[in-house]
C-alpha cells in the first residue's frame, strides 16, 4: 500500500461523506438510528441535524486539504494550496452556519458560529489576494 493511494482514497471518501452529511443529514441521522423525536422534543432533532451539517462540512475540509496533498497542490512547500483549502472550507462552514442559524438555531451562539467561519474566510481571502504566501 502507497501513502500517495492511502491519501487519495482517505480525501474522496472524506469529501463523500462530508457531501452526505452536509446535504442529506436527515437521511444518514435514520442511517445511524438517531430518533425523530428526542423524548417528544422534535426541536432537538434539528439541531442535532444542524451539528451533522457542520460536521459534514469538517469532513469535506479535511477531504480537500488531502486531496490537496494529493495533487500535490497543498504542501509546506506551497501555503497558497493549504490557504486556498482552508479558504474553501470556511465558505463552505460559513453557509452551513448561517443556513442553521436563520432555520434552526435563532440565537447568538449561531451568530458567533457563523461570525467565526466567516472571519477566517476573510483572513484567507485576504492573505491569498495580497500573495502574502
Amino acid at each position: 500500500m502507497h501513502l500517495k493511494w492511502l491519501i487519495s482514497t482517505q480525501g474522496i471518501l472524506l469529501v463523500s461523506f462530508g457531501i452526505g452529511f452536509s446535504l442529506y443529514a436527515p437521511l444518514f441521522m435514520a442511517y445511524f438510528q438517531i430518533p425523530q423525536t428526542i423524548e417528544g422534543e422534535v426541536l432537538a432533532y434539528w439541531h442535532i441535524a444542524a451539528f451533522i451539517r457542520l460536521f459534514g462540512v469538517c469532513l469535506m475540509g479535511i477531504g480537500l486539504l488531502l486531496w490537496g496533498i494529493h495533487q500535490n497542490y497543498v504542501s509546506l512547500s506551497n501555503p497558497r494550496g493549504i490557504a486556498f483549502s482552508l479558504l474553501l472550507f470556511n465558505l463552505m462552514a460559513t453557509v452551513v452556519a448561517l443556513t442553521q442559524q436563520m432555520a434552526v438555531w435563532s440565537n447568538l451562539a449561531g451568530w458567533a458560529m457563523s461570525a467565526f467561519f466567516a472571519i477566517f474566510s476573510l483572513g484567507y481571502l485576504w492573505i491569498l489576494a495580497r500573495r502574502q504566501v
